[in-house]
């Protein structure tokens, strides 16, 4: 199963650039690591919550003064002393994130807002994530949120960040939602949404088949299954016909002991092919779900 199987069913409304990232993205998951169902299913839970499933570019800062006081309590913690900043985007961004996260000139917290999948903030960030990704990601903040560069700075930014030492990938194989929240996010802010997320994530790749074997995504469908799994199938659903059909033949030779006898062979013999074609098939399927 692709990533963008699982967006699509996700973010039904996602802006199409994200679409058009995810879609082309799966090298980018790789080189980073986001390469079992447990890391994507974290991944795209902290993507959904991020982006408001996945429609939002960047962040906005029209907030009311009491929206303020939930979001920032240390720097807020009235509404009073958030009102000179309510509904004033700019003078906002310069507040939270003036003189922090690598804003060292004016005018730097409200360029850095944050933007993207994974809502990247502060020069800092777009600083070391545009030298590993090779692009100026400072000089050209909005390719953040471009079709071409945004799953590759998400996926960057969520390899390098740690709680506590460790890193997000390793934490999303320990199922630790909080402590991948922290990783991200600096803190617990929507921390119970992302959990409703995460949720939602792991629901719909159990409905889409995504098991978890061996860290390998399974999800294909019959039509995509190798056709050794194909062909075991088959096998094993012509030979049941047969020792339905052999059924009728034994009961109509109860005067014939030798003709009986035949057709009750041949009746035990396509059982026995049955049996051997539902086990072919079960170790091709387990075969294919592991090399997939």
């Amino acid at each position: 199963m692709r990533a963008i199987d699982l967006v699509r069913r996700l973010a039904p409304s996602a802006r199409p650039e994200y679409l058009a990232a995810f879609d082309a993205g799966d090298a980018v998951l790789a080189r980073f690591e986001i390469s079992s169902p447990q890391r994507l299913m974290h991944f795209l839970a902290q993507v959904l919550h991020e982006t408001d499933d996945l429609t939002i570019r960047v962040e906005s800062l029209n907030y009311s003064a009491e929206r303020m006081t939930e979001v920032w309590p240390g720097r807020f913690p009235t509404a009073a002393a958030a009102t000179p900043y309510a509904h004033a985007p700019e003078k906002l961004a310069e507040k939270t994130y003036g003189g922090r996260m690598g804003n060292v000139s004016p005018g730097d917290g409200w360029r850095f807002i944050g933007r993207g999948l994974l809502q990247i903030t502060g020069r800092e960030a777009y600083e070391t994530y545009g030298r590993v990704l090779g692009i100026d990601l400072a000089g050209h903040p909005d390719l953040a949120c471009s079709a071409e560069w945004a799953l590759a700075v998400a996926a960057a930014e969520w390899a390098a960040s740690t709680y506590k030492g460790r890193a997000c990938n390793a934490m999303a194989e320990a199922d630790d939602i909080e402590g991948v929240t922290r990783a991200v996010n600096g803190g617990l802010i929507g921390y119970r949404e992302r959990c409703r997320q995460l949720a939602r994530v792991r629901r719909t790749m159990s409905d889409l088949g995504a098991l978890e074997i061996g860290h390998q995504t399974v999800g294909r469908t019959v039509a995509q299954a190798p056709a050794k799994v194909k062909r075991t199938a088959t096998a094993a659903a012509v030979a049941a016909v047969a020792a339905v059909a052999a059924v009728p033949l034994v009961q109509s030779a109860p005067g014939h002991p030798l003709a009986g006898l035949l057709v009750g062979g041949l009746a035990i013999g396509v059982l026995g092919l049955v049996c051997w074609g539902l086990w072919q098939h079960h170790r091709a399927c387990t075969s294919a779900a592991i090399s997939s």
